[in-house]
């Protein structure tokens, strides 16, 4: 007997995301309160970090196939919660970094820009974090159509895992599909068919995506599959020569740590002074 979502092997590449529910004049006002330096670093603008945590929860139901908190009771609560959680921590982290290249830009050569210079400055690094087409020539793809599709495709990762961990004992090995088509990429290819112990600890290294926006996943299958498919040498000579081609922020397993976002995410790397503000989530509301 052998396990297959089947919502995996029938994914597309995910679909462009969805944008941020901010209006050209929210977006307008957020630039306009930066230069003037009511924002800044330390005084974060909490409607943006709202619509970011907004919408990576939102993601997260999709990847648990939720369409409303009133079926939260369906679903595996505490996991959940804590995954809420760790978008807060990134939605803040990512607000900080935002508005850090904002602030940064305020000034050339010493000089404060006006606002109409900054302004495009500004607008740059908005579509550069968020993507769309406020004062771009055309619509940008930003950084966040990437961390939204990897909340859907991280908690699908769990809804997997969860089920591998509690078929263990009748499915107690996984196997690595990474779907053989014009899509594949070079750096997923080694890891196609890759079959291991459900306990081997690979699978906390690479339990989901081996890269952004990655397609592949682990099926479990029986005993009798996985001996006849299970080396260990060969498992071992396939992981380290491929090991350090898993991207940092992606390295883990979601379904373990209660994480969608790692510490190697780019968006928690702070500098020092900033540090002790980061510990408590940079001013921002964790709900």
């Amino acid at each position: 007997m052998q396990r297959v979502v089947a919502h995996y092997l029938n994914r597309e590449i995910m679909p462009k995301t969805p944008q941020l529910n901010l209006t050209t004049k929210e977006i307008e006002s957020l630039i306009e309160k930066v230069h003037s330096g009511e924002i800044d670093e330390f005084n974060l603008p909490i409607e943006y970090y709202y619509h970011v945590n907004f919408l990576l929860k939102q993601a997260l139901y999709k990847g648990f196939e939720i369409k409303n908190e009133t079926e939260l009771s369906d679903k595996p609560l505490k996991l959940v919660e804590e995954l809420k959680t760790n978008i807060a921590h990134f939605s803040a982290a990512k607000t900080f970094q935002q508005t850090k290249d904002m602030t940064d830009a305020l000034t050339k050569d010493g000089e404060l820009l006006s606002f109409s210079q900054f302004k495009k400055e500004a607008a740059d690094i908005y579509a550069r974090y968020n993507g769309g087409k406020f004062m771009q020539d055309e619509e940008k793809i930003g950084y966040l159509q990437t961390e939204y599709n990897m909340t859907v495709s991280n908690a699908q990762h769990c809804v997997n895992w969860e089920r591998i961990e509690a078929d263990k004992e009748v499915l107690p090995y996984v196997m690595r599909n990474e779907v053989e088509d014009e899509n594949e990429c070079e750096l997923c290819e080694p890891y196609n068919n890759l079959t291991v112990p459900v306990s081997d600890p690979i699978c906390n290294e690479l339990g989901a995506e081996i890269h952004p926006n990655c397609r592949g996943f682990w099926e479990q299958v029986d005993k009798e599959t996985g001996d006849d498919k299970y080396d260990k040498e060969e498992v071992n000579k396939t992981w380290e020569e491929n090991k350090d081609n898993i991207s940092p922020m992606c390295r883990g397993n979601s379904y373990k740590t209660r994480e969608i976002f790692n510490k190697d995410t780019p968006a928690f790397d702070v500098p020092g002074k900033y540090l002790e503000f980061a510990k408590k989530n940079f001013g921002l509301p964790l709900d």
